[in-house]
């Protein structure tokens, strides 16, 4: 696991529609979301990647720092998507990268709404979505992916109580190659069927493990407790609260509680 695959996915060839048109692979960047939007900037296509072997500056949700390992997966797609559509760009990311783990190790996945992806209840993808817009319109969106591939929880203790990789949960080694191209494979799909106004939402419903759960959700405006009840078809969480009252939310972060809701 200590060879760079990502040449060998280049030279393969990748075999989709929209994903993939251009490849831009650094053995090093900053950030593949930065690199992104300065390709953007140049005027790339639709569906150009970028790929690093490593990123010194790589960045989640709130501009939390995502510290990523030599041998994970750093990746960032561009788009330019209708307006209907952006707000599931983060859904088909995760449901993507569910569909890979499962396909790849037989492990299944699921989902921490709304962009975290876990093993065991243990982070192992993050899933990041930056849009602009310009009167109204979207102009872009940038799709970026991190998955831990490597990550050794012996050497990292800060982190592995909450953290975990493919090879900790599969146990055996994982060809990288093949993650890449199925990501490929996977994001061009979903991509394709949301453009057709098809998407698989039954499927990505089953995999997010927040239904059920009494949660907490903190976004821009403050925090919401309550029970997760479900999800919309727009992608939004289903929060009932103590007084009754359904809160729809787009956007946020969920912790989950072990206990009653508080008012």
């Amino acid at each position: 696991m200590l060879f760079d695959p990502i040449p060998d996915v280049v030279q393969n060839g990748i075999y989709t529609k929209i994903v993939g048109t251009r490849i831009y692979h650094y053995p090093k960047t900053d950030s593949t979301m930065a690199e992104a939007s300065r390709l953007i900037g140049l005027g790339v296509p639709e569906g150009t990647v970028v790929l690093a072997s490593e990123q010194t500056q790589g960045r989640g949700r709130f501009h939390r720092s995502w510290k990523s390992r030599i041998g994970d997966i750093l990746m960032s797609v561009v788009f330019y998507p209708r307006q209907d559509i952006v707000g599931l760009m983060s859904v088909l990311g995760c449901l993507a990268v569910v569909r890979v783990i499962r396909d790849q190790t037989g492990i299944s996945a699921k989902i921490k709404w709304p962009n975290d992806i876990v093993i065991n209840n243990k982070k192992v993808c993050g899933i990041l979505v930056e849009s602009s817009s310009q009167n109204n319109e979207i102009k872009h969106c940038i799709l970026g992916l991190g998955l831990n591939v490597a990550m050794d929880p012996s050497t990292e203790p800060e982190i592995a109580n909450r953290s975990t990789s493919l090879l900790i949960e599969y146990k055996k080694d994982v060809n990288q190659s093949e993650l890449i191209r199925s990501l490929f494979h996977e994001i061009d799909i979903l991509y394709s069927d949301l453009k057709d106004n098809v998407f698989p939402l039954i499927e990505w419903k089953k995999s997010v493990m927040t239904i059920g759960e009494n949660v907490i959700a903190i976004g821009e405006e403050g925090s919401v407790s309550g029970l997760a009840e479900g999800i919309d078809d727009s992608g939004r969480l289903l929060i009932r609260k103590k007084d009754g009252t359904l809160i729809k939310l787009a956007s946020g972060e969920v912790s989950l509680k072990t206990s009653n809701f508080l008012s």
